[in-house]
């Protein structure tokens, strides 16, 4: 019976240390691959395995114990909206479906998480989609300035500083109030907002 509980416990210990050593490939694969993805994102977001490192251990443990879950959920709504390319004129169904994704991602992000900063940004990003539909559909481009117009006022509630979104509403604002100017009383909004104004440029943000 003794002999039996020694080879139980062996191989115990031996599980133990074979997961141990995977949890440790991942651990630094993860440490590896965080900061070499980010600089490949700012050139190319279109690669599918940004953020992807083959993972050896079970149920993504690194990641839960490294506690980067928020960081890679907002990585990848962000490169989301990057490749939806909402600040272009494009009409493509493939565009669409990643700017419907981007727009869920960003919600999620947006919602949940304790780190208000990217919070804001999600929300700022949220804002700059809404943005984007009012240029494309004069027919409801008030309610998607107005829809646009929250989702900054939600930025600025979470991070005061964030300036993107603070330029973003203040456009936004100017914009929801020159189409309304412009028509008479009773009558509703059928222009749309200029281009990229107010966005800014990739590297301080959207």
């Amino acid at each position: 019976m003794t002999r039996y509980v020694r080879i139980l416990g062996a191989v115990v210990c031996l599980a133990a240390a074979v997961f141990l050593l995977l949890f440790a490939i991942d651990a630094r694969d993860w440490g590896k691959r965080m900061a070499s993805d980010d600089l490949r994102f700012t050139a190319n977001p279109l690669p599918p395995s940004l953020w992807h490192p083959v993972e050896v251990a079970p149920f993504g443990l690194a990641r839960d114990v490294l506690g980067i879950n928020d960081d890679i959920s907002y990585r990848r709504a962000v490169r989301l909206f990057r490749l939806g390319r909402p600040l272009e004129d494009l009409t493509q169904r493939s565009f669409e479906s990643l700017r419907a994704q981007a727009q869920v991602a960003l919600s999620d992000v947006e919602q949940t998480g304790n780190d208000h900063p990217r919070r804001s940004q999600a929300a700022n990003l949220l804002g700059v989609l809404d943005l984007s539909l009012a240029v494309r559909d004069s027919t409801l481009a008030t309610t998607f300035l107005a829809d646009a117009i929250g989702n900054f006022r939600d930025a600025m509630a979470l991070d005061d500083s964030n300036a993107d979104a603070r330029f973003n509403l203040e456009y936004a604002l100017y914009e929801l109030k020159s189409g309304e100017d412009q028509l008479p009383k009773g009558t509703e909004r059928p222009g749309q907002p200029g281009g990229n104004a107010a966005l800014a440029q990739p590297g301080r943000g959207y």
